[in-house]
């Protein structure tokens, strides 16, 4: 070996050398990188780290807020919207308030927390602005929770404000849906129901449930006091362990509700509206009348719920004189919202209870705020405003410097302030699971016991009951009547969610079909009567369409009792005119015979033991006479009740002699003369509430392979452009079919049924020039052959 090669030889060796160990080494670390890298499950089989307290209540109020924001996107602005406090009411950003929480979901310029105000209203079923008419006042209710210091504040309400609503939607988009007519939606529809029905909400429910969003307007501000509740959830994580910021509680930083002068206490009524949850309600009632409403609160010491009711006078100690309807609404709440297997809540007044707040406060509970502030005592005229001193945002402060205008707290207008808002207080939550709250836990959490019941309107817990008691007092805002069937036959449909209510369509939306029969005579007719607790009277209107007038009787407008009488006394005189009989009078526009009753949220309708949670409809039937009418008459049916009228005729020893009822809630549907305006809103009194009509056309006899049997020809408003384009079609398919079925039995009767020819049918003559033509073919066919054969022998 030459000494060239033994030097290159030592040189590989000598870069080997030196290489190849560091080589292995980065080898090594990217090896032990790359198997760090691919070690996710390893990692995620760990504890994760152990969050704070804090971290926690941020976590938890964050998801809550998306699941809010995530219903509007869900159902869309047609149906619920969520804004947050200082967006809608711009003068709340001067509020000076520090806020613990910080919300990235929205813009967030202040520095007050962000506060959800939801509003549920379906804005096409109640828009009539192409009738050139105002929008139809709806009942307005209202739902608010938190609305406490943080250690009295209800963990349950605003889980049970999120399920009420969530179900709510969910109810009305399933509604919205029509399974009847095909098309794209159809299976949506079908599926939208099983789903609803695997989870224990059935069809009347659906319904129900449905109705309320169509027909009234529902406010809920679920977390009024997000600064509060987010300190109670610290100290809810903590198990008690962290300390709860000292807050002024905004429960009662409310004006005493008698003209502060007559307190003979002015240095501490002076302080009110301090709060930014206060200022937060108090907009809202400056925007709103809210006929009805509930507040979820909170309570460190109570064993057992209660429910409390506003009182009226200079020191608190006697009964208004609408304590009759607001004790019978809460017993309904307390009776409905236990079921049969909870102990009901409590009812008192809301001095006669032991309060704990009661010392703290210096003003009074919202609740007292909301109805006794509008009290305006005998012979007082209705409407105007009310004149308060103005609040004083500190003792310490001045006019100037307060932050909140005076006109906000010194000026409202009366009818805003007759409101009956139910105090719930839920017992002691110490201790709850709050991650497993609807609306607060994450989904796919193995940690909770999720019910199959999603919403919770038939579980047997503080917040289940919540969602019930919810949904008693948004039915109760508005009395109403629904016609179920006629002659059998089931209604599909009655208040349809998104569906314009048109006052010229009422003829077609809800319709059936009778045909002439010896059975005209002899129709049953069901119908019920709900948001009510007492039906004092309830009968059917019928009468061919042609002789009602469409400005009162329509099913958009609300005929109220100067309408009716006016319509009946010009009916009456122009029949009289024409001679009619009295016997004649009485067919033109007929009611049946009245009957009465309780509804399913009378004290006396609860049945101990049932299975069903949710009682049915109080249902009442009559049968009808249409023998009178003719071939092509449309005849229309309503369904009138009248109802709670005992609130104003049976008063308590211990109301206010000689005072009339104050609240809203009692006047709307017990005094015809109770007419009060807040801008361009309105609210006005009527006795007698009418259902959604329903048109019977009278047919033809049936013949004699024919059926007589009623059947129903309703058309949904939405469903209107679909009919047409698939009747037009179907119309052609049948068409089509039924020729080509006259056509077979034709031949068949012609060529297998015929008479023995004598030859001159049309069969033996197409037969006959057949075999001509085959022969003249075949001669043809011959003298062409003979042709060719001559002309090969020429050529031969």
């Amino acid at each position: 070996m030459s000494s060239s090669k033994l030097r290159h030889g030592s040189l590989m060796i000598a870069v080997a050398v030196i290489v190849f160990p560091h080589y292995f080494l980065l080898h090594g670390l990217l090896v032990a990188a790359q198997d760090i890298a691919n070690q996710p499950a390893s990692n995620e089989s760990k504890p994760p780290a152990i969050q704070s307290p804090r971290d926690e209540a941020q976590k938890l109020l964050r998801g809550y807020f998306d699941n809010i924001l995530e219903l509007q996107d869900t159902y869309g602005r047609d149906l619920v919207t969520v804004e947050d406090a200082t967006a809608r009411y711009p003068i709340l950003s001067k509020s000076s308030f520090s806020c613990p929480l910080l919300y990235d979901k929205v813009p967030q310029t202040q520095t007050q927390c962000f506060t959800p105000i939801i509003t549920i209203y379906d804005r096409i079923s109640n828009d009539l602005e192409h009738l050139h008419e105002q929008s139809i006042p709806l009942p307005e209710v209202l739902l608010i929770s938190s609305l406490d210091a943080p250690h009295e504040m209800d963990l349950t309400g605003p889980s049970s404000i999120y399920s009420a609503i969530n179900l709510l939607l969910d109810c009305a988009y399933c509604e919205s849906l029509s399974p009847w007519v095909p098309h794209n939606q159809t299976d949506e529809a079908i599926a939208c129901r099983q789903r609803l029905k695997s989870r224990g909400i059935d069809d009347p429910i659906r319904k129900w449930l449905a109705r309320l969003v169509v027909t009234r307007k529902i406010v809920a501000v679920p977390v009024a006091d997000v600064a509060g509740f987010y300190n109670r959830l610290v100290y809810e994580l903590s198990d008690g362990s962290s300390d709860i910021q000292q807050y002024d509680n905004g429960s009662c930083d409310f004006p005493y509700p008698v003209h502060w002068s007559e307190t003979g206490n002015s240095e501490q009524s002076r302080h009110c509206m301090s709060t930014y949850p206060a200022r937060i309600v108090n907009e809202l009632f400056h925007s709103h009348v809210f006929q009805l409403g509930v507040a979820f609160h909170g309570s460190r010491s109570a064993l057992v719920g209660r429910i409390e009711i506003p009182t009226w006078s200079k020191n608190f100690t006697e009964k208004s004189p609408d304590s009759e309807a607001m004790m019978q609404i809460a017993s309904a709440m307390s009776s409905f919202g236990a079921g049969s297997d909870m102990q009901p809540y409590e009812v008192a007044s809301l001095n006669l209870t032991s309060n704990s707040n009661s010392n703290e406060c210096t003003g009074v509970m919202m609740e007292e705020f909301a109805f006794a502030t509008g009290f305006r005592g005998a012979g007082s005229e209705l409407g105007g405003q009310i004149q308060l001193e103005q609040c004083s945002c500190d003792s310490s402060d001045t006019e100037e410097s307060c932050d909140y205008q005076s006109t906000r707290t010194s000026m409202y207008d009366a009818p805003s302030l007759r409101s009956f808002i139910v105090r719930v207080v839920a017992p002691d939550a110490f201790g709850m699971d709050t991650d497993c709250l609807a609306g607060f836990s994450s989904i796919g959490n193995t940690n909770c016991d999720h019910s199959t019941d999603q919403y919770l309107l038939t579980d047997s817990s503080n917040v289940g009951m919540n969602v019930r008691m919810s949904f008693v007092a948004t039915d109760l805002a508005l009395p109403w009547t629904s016609v179920h069937s006629v002659a059998g036959v089931s209604l599909r449909d009655d208040i349809v969610p998104k569906s314009p209510r048109l006052a010229e369509t009422c003829t077609h939306t809800k319709a059936m079909k009778l045909p002439e029969s010896s059975s005209i005579n002899n129709v049953a007719v069901t119908w019920s009567v709900g948001g009510a607790l007492t039906v004092d009277e309830t009968t059917l209107l019928y009468g061919e369409w042609s002789m009602l007038d469409k400005k009162v009787f329509n099913c958009a407008a609300r005929p109220t009792k100067q309408e009716l009488d006016a319509f009946f006394s010009i009916l009456r005189d122009i029949e009289q005119m024409e001679g009619e009989t009295e016997e004649q009078m009485e067919t033109e526009v007929t009611f049946t015979p009245v009957q009465s009753g309780r509804t399913r949220w009378h004290s006396s309708s609860q049945q101990q033991g049932s299975d069903d949670i949710i009682q049915p409809e109080r249902t009442f039937s009559v049968t009808l006479d249409l023998s009178r009418y003719k071939v092509g008459d449309l005849v229309a049916v309503y369904a009138i009740g009248r109802v709670d009228q005992q609130w104003v005729h049976v008063r308590s020893e211990d109301n206010l002699p000689g005072v009339m009822a104050q609240s809203n809630i009692v006047n709307t549907r017990t005094n015809p003369e109770w007419m009060l305006y807040l801008k361009d809103f309105a609210i006005k009194g009527q006795l007698d509430f009418f259902s959604i009509p329903v048109t019977i056309e009278i047919e033809d006899r049936p013949g004699f392979f024919e059926g007589s049997a009623l059947t129903e020809s309703s058309v949904r408003l939405s469903d209107a452009i679909i009919t047409e384009e698939e009747e037009v079609a179907n119309g052609m398919i049948v068409y089509a079919i039924c020729m080509a079925i006259l056509t077979a039995v034709v031949v068949f009767l012609c060529v297998f049924c015929r008479e023995q020819s004598d030859g001159t049918d049309v069969f033996s003559v197409l037969s006959a020039r057949r075999k001509i033509m085959h022969q003249r073919i075949a001669m043809d066919e011959f003298f062409r052959n003979e042709v060719a054969a001559q002309n090969d022998l020429e050529l031969t």
